[in-house]
C-alpha cells in the first residue's frame, strides 16, 4: 500500500512539472518528435541535416528554458513568466542555429557541447544565487530526482518493451525493431522528462532538514559540488 502510494506522489509530479515548466515540457516533446523524423528520414534515406540541426538546437532550447525558468521565479517575480521564457528561448534558438549550425562537424559539436554543459550549470547557479546556505542540499535534490527519473524511466521502457516483445512472440506480430527504439524516445522525452523537471526544488522549498545516505552524501559534497562551483 505505501509502495503504491510512494508512485502515485511521483506521478502526479507530471502534472506539476508541466506548470511548472510549460516551455521545457513542450520542447522536450518536439524533441521527441524530431528523433522520430529524423530516425524516419534515416531509414529512407532522406536528408536528415535540417532535422539533425533542429534536434540539436531544440536541446539548448530545453535546458536554456530550464534555467531561465528558475530565474524569473525566484529573480523576477512581476514578470510574466511564459511569454518571456518562451520569447527568450526561442530568440536564443534562432540564433544559435543561423549563427554557429550552418554546418555539423567536429567544431560545431564541442562549441555545441560547451554551452550545454554551461546551460546545465546556470540551473545549479539559479539555485546557489538564492539559497547558498543549504545549496549542497539542493544540488542533491536534484542528483536524487534524477536517479529517481531514471529508475521510473527505465521500469517504464523495460516493461513496454516486454509487452512488445511478449506480443511479438506469441502472434507472430513482426513489430519492426525501431517501435523499442521509440519506446526509448517516448519514456526519456515524454515521461521522463516531465518527472525530472517536478524534482527540482521550488523557490521556497525546505530542504535543509532533508536525510540522505553517508555515500550519497560525500558523493555529492566532496566531488560533484566542487566540480560544479569550479565551473559557475
Amino acid at each position: 500500500m505505501k509502495i503504491i502510494k510512494t508512485i502515485k506522489l511521483q506521478l502526479q509530479g507530471l502534472s506539476t512539472s508541466i506548470s511548472r515548466f510549460p516551455v521545457s515540457t513542450l520542447l522536450s516533446f518536439i524533441l521527441f518528435i524530431l528523433l522520430i523524423m529524423l530516425n524516419e528520414g534515416s531509414a529512407n534515406g532522406s536528408d536528415t541535416d535540417f532535422l539533425e540541426k533542429m534536434a540539436l538546437v531544440t536541446t539548448l532550447g530545453f535546458f536554456l528554458s530550464v534555467s531561465l525558468t528558475q530565474v524569473l521565479v525566484r529573480f523576477a517575480t512581476k514578470l510574466p513568466k511564459i511569454p518571456v521564457s518562451l520569447a527568450a528561448t526561442l530568440g536564443f534558438m534562432a540564433l544559435y542555429y543561423f549563427l554557429f549550425l550552418n554546418e555539423i562537424n567536429s567544431v560545431t559539436m564541442i562549441r555545441l557541447s560547451g554551452t550545454l554543459i554551461f546551460l546545465i550549470l546556470t540551473i545549479f547557479y539559479s539555485l546557489k544565487k538564492k539559497n547558498d546556505e543549504h545549496y549542497e542540499r539542493y544540488v542533491m535534490k536534484i542528483f536524487s530526482g534524477f536517479f529517481i527519473t531514471f529508475l521510473y524511466a527505465a521500469v517504464v521502457f523495460l516493461g513496454i518493451s516486454f509487452i512488445i516483445l511478449t506480443i511479438n512472440a506469441l502472434f507472430d506480430a513482426n513489430i519492426d525493431g525501431k517501435w523499442y527504439l521509440y519506446t526509448f524516445y517516448a519514456s526519456t522525452f515524454i515521461f521522463g522528462t516531465p518527472l525530472l523537471l517536478s524534482k527540482l526544488p521550488t523557490k521556497d522549498e525546505l530542504v535543509a532538514d532533508t536525510s540522505y545516505s553517508r555515500v550519497f552524501r560525500a558523493l555529492l559534497l566532496y566531488i560533484l559540488i566542487p566540480l560544479i562551483m569550479v565551473y559557475t
